[in-house]
């Protein structure tokens, strides 16, 4: 079985950022938002926000299957939506009160598992939530494999994780890195709500000063 812990960005769209090809419209266009996307090819032209402000790799930690560990372990929601995506659930949600290390619950679903299957929670990370956040999918019955949701880079150093950049260089993120508001929703164009580091996450959105 093929295991990875470096992962793709697929930047700060949510809805449908695992499978672009099952809805070409807004959720295509969502999947448009990081420097990858399932399924489709890019060049570096594509990159118009500079590759040296645009996040392209990072680590990951993955766990057992059913882990409940938030780092390694994903989280199943169905509330992340309301008609638009947002992640606030994926942070109200996902930990329990009374040890705030683990998840309220664990799912079929591996990070770091079948790399070359593709699939986002497997082997791509968002620019949503800080680093070292839970993981969180929002699916249907069923089909929780294949869900998109909020995928956040995770390693196990110290209040961060490191990232590569579009122009090769190594960067090291703060889990304290400006994110926006949770409680914002995920855009389709133009710039991200989610903060510096839904910019850096963005090839495209418009946002040159991220340094």
């Amino acid at each position: 079985m093929c295991r990875n812990s470096i992962c793709i960005s697929v930047g700060d769209g949510m809805w449908h950022n695992n499978r672009p090809d099952w809805d070409e419209g807004a959720a295509a266009q969502e999947d448009g938002r990081g420097f990858f996307a399932p399924l489709r090819w890019r060049p570096m032209s594509f990159i118009t926000d500079g590759l040296s402000n645009t996040v392209a790799i990072s680590e990951m930690l993955g766990d057992a299957n059913r882990s409940t560990k938030v780092k390694g372990g994903v989280y199943k929601t169905g509330s992340m939506h309301d008609g638009r995506a947002k992640p606030a659930a994926c942070l109200t949600e996902s930990r329990r009160a009374d040890d705030p290390t683990q998840l309220n619950s664990g799912t079929d679903t591996w990070r770091g598992l079948l790399w070359t299957d593709g699939r986002s929670v497997n082997s791509a990370f968002t620019t949503i939530l800080p680093p070292n956040s839970p993981v969180c999918i929002h699916t249907w019955p069923n089909i929780e494999n294949m869900a998109w949701g909020v995928f956040s880079p995770q390693s196990n150093h110290s209040g961060g994780v490191n990232v590569g950049m579009g122009d090769g260089s190594v960067r090291f993120i703060s889990d304290t890195i400006d994110c926006g508001s949770p409680n914002s929703y995920a855009v389709t164009s133009g710039k991200s709500p989610f903060g510096v580091w839904g910019a850096l996450g963005s090839p495209a959105g418009g946002e040159t000063d991220t340094q």
